[in-house]
Protein backbone atom coordinates (compact mmCIF):
# COMPACT_ATOMS: atom_id res chain seq x y z
CA UNK A 1 0.00 0.00 0.00
CA UNK A 2 1.26 3.15 -0.94
CA UNK A 3 1.15 5.41 2.21
CA UNK A 4 1.03 8.90 0.31
CA UNK A 5 -1.92 8.20 -0.68
CA UNK A 6 -3.96 9.96 1.80
CA UNK A 7 -2.19 13.10 1.12
CA UNK A 8 -3.47 13.32 -2.44
CA UNK A 9 -5.85 15.28 -3.71
CA UNK A 10 -9.39 13.98 -5.42
CA UNK A 11 -8.71 15.86 -8.18
CA UNK A 12 -5.12 13.35 -8.07
CA UNK A 13 -7.01 10.27 -7.11
CA UNK A 14 -9.94 10.22 -9.32
CA UNK A 15 -8.08 9.48 -13.12
CA UNK A 16 -6.12 6.83 -11.03
CA UNK A 17 -9.20 4.84 -9.53
CA UNK A 18 -11.08 5.32 -12.93
CA UNK A 19 -7.76 3.93 -15.49
CA UNK A 20 -7.49 1.10 -12.30
CA UNK A 21 -4.26 2.02 -11.41
CA UNK A 22 -4.53 2.92 -8.13
CA UNK A 23 -6.90 0.52 -5.95
CA UNK A 24 -10.55 2.38 -3.74
CA UNK A 25 -9.51 -0.49 -1.29
CA UNK A 26 -5.73 0.88 -1.03
CA UNK A 27 -6.64 4.47 -0.80
CA UNK A 28 -8.80 3.90 2.34
CA UNK A 29 -6.00 1.67 3.97
CA UNK A 30 -4.01 4.81 3.64
CA UNK A 31 -6.27 7.09 5.04
CA UNK A 32 -7.18 4.68 7.97
CA UNK A 33 -3.40 4.86 8.50
CA UNK A 34 -2.92 8.69 8.24
CA UNK A 35 -5.82 8.99 10.92
CA UNK A 36 -4.54 6.18 13.23
CA UNK A 37 -1.17 8.16 13.09
CA UNK A 38 -2.31 11.32 13.84
CA UNK A 39 -5.75 12.19 15.19
CA UNK A 40 -4.85 11.13 18.76
CA UNK A 41 -2.56 14.08 18.57
CA UNK A 42 -5.43 16.64 16.26
CA UNK A 43 -8.29 14.97 17.44
CA UNK A 44 -9.99 15.37 14.02
CA UNK A 45 -12.67 12.59 14.49
CA UNK A 46 -15.44 11.50 16.68
CA UNK A 47 -16.09 8.07 15.19
CA UNK A 48 -13.76 5.79 12.67
CA UNK A 49 -15.31 3.45 10.65
CA UNK A 50 -13.55 -0.35 11.70
CA UNK A 51 -11.20 -1.28 8.90
CA UNK A 52 -13.93 -4.17 7.65
CA UNK A 53 -16.65 -1.46 7.16
CA UNK A 54 -14.26 0.76 5.09
CA UNK A 55 -12.45 -1.79 3.44
CA UNK A 56 -16.08 -3.33 2.52
CA UNK A 57 -16.90 0.06 1.37
CA UNK A 58 -14.29 0.19 -0.81
CA UNK A 59 -14.35 -3.34 -2.28
CA UNK A 60 -17.58 -2.23 -3.63
CA UNK A 61 -16.84 0.77 -5.18
CA UNK A 62 -14.08 -1.10 -6.93
CA UNK A 63 -16.05 -3.90 -7.98
CA UNK A 64 -18.53 -1.61 -9.76
CA UNK A 65 -15.32 0.66 -11.84
CA UNK A 66 -14.27 -2.66 -12.74
CA UNK A 67 -17.37 -4.15 -14.72
CA UNK A 68 -17.44 -0.72 -16.19
CA UNK A 69 -19.83 1.38 -13.94
CA UNK A 70 -17.36 4.54 -13.19
CA UNK A 71 -19.34 7.14 -11.92
CA UNK A 72 -17.25 9.93 -12.05
CA UNK A 73 -14.68 11.37 -10.00
CA UNK A 74 -15.80 10.68 -6.77
CA UNK A 75 -16.17 7.23 -7.36
CA UNK A 76 -14.12 4.85 -5.35
CA UNK A 77 -13.00 8.19 -2.63
CA UNK A 78 -12.94 7.64 1.02
CA UNK A 79 -14.51 10.90 3.00
CA UNK A 80 -15.07 11.47 6.02
CA UNK A 81 -18.23 14.02 7.29
CA UNK A 82 -18.93 16.75 9.66
CA UNK A 83 -20.63 14.77 12.56
CA UNK A 84 -23.82 17.85 11.53
CA UNK A 85 -24.83 15.24 8.74
CA UNK A 86 -27.27 12.44 9.19
CA UNK A 87 -26.36 8.86 8.31
CA UNK A 88 -29.02 6.54 8.39
CA UNK A 89 -28.25 4.02 11.15
CA UNK A 90 -25.13 5.72 12.91
CA UNK A 91 -24.66 8.48 15.72
CA UNK A 92 -25.16 12.12 14.98
CA UNK A 93 -24.20 14.16 17.70
CA UNK A 94 -23.80 17.53 16.14
CA UNK A 95 -20.94 18.08 18.48
CA UNK A 96 -23.63 18.01 21.46
CA UNK A 97 -23.60 15.79 24.39
CA UNK A 98 -27.41 16.24 24.26
CA UNK A 99 -27.29 14.41 21.43
CA UNK A 100 -24.75 12.24 21.85
CA UNK A 101 -27.56 9.09 21.77
CA UNK A 102 -29.20 10.70 18.41
CA UNK A 103 -29.57 7.78 15.35
CA UNK A 104 -30.39 8.91 12.62
CA UNK A 105 -33.23 7.71 10.32
CA UNK A 106 -32.83 8.82 7.13
CA UNK A 107 -29.12 10.02 5.08
CA UNK A 108 -29.12 13.57 4.54
CA UNK A 109 -29.46 14.54 0.85
CA UNK A 110 -25.76 15.28 0.73
CA UNK A 111 -25.14 11.80 2.02
CA UNK A 112 -27.53 10.60 -0.55
CA UNK A 113 -25.85 12.43 -3.65
CA UNK A 114 -22.03 11.31 -1.95
CA UNK A 115 -22.95 7.82 -1.75
CA UNK A 116 -25.05 8.14 -5.28
CA UNK A 117 -21.62 9.71 -6.71
CA UNK A 118 -19.91 6.38 -5.10
CA UNK A 119 -17.92 8.09 -2.17
CA UNK A 120 -17.82 6.04 0.76
CA UNK A 121 -17.25 6.98 4.60
CA UNK A 122 -14.74 6.43 6.50
CA UNK A 123 -16.18 8.43 9.84
CA UNK A 124 -17.40 11.33 11.38
CA UNK A 125 -15.40 14.52 12.17
CA UNK A 126 -15.50 17.04 15.19
CA UNK A 127 -16.69 20.29 15.36
CA UNK A 128 -17.97 23.25 17.49
CA UNK A 129 -21.37 22.62 19.12
CA UNK A 130 -23.85 22.91 16.50
CA UNK A 131 -21.39 23.67 14.33
CA UNK A 132 -21.47 27.31 15.81
CA UNK A 133 -17.44 27.96 15.53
Amino acid sequence: MNENLAAKTITELAPLIESKEVSPVDVALSVLERVKKFDGEINSHIYVGTEEEVVTAAKAAEAEITLGDYKGPLHGIPLALKDIFYVKGEKTTIGSKIHKDLIADTDATVVEKLKEAGAFFTGKLNLHEYATG
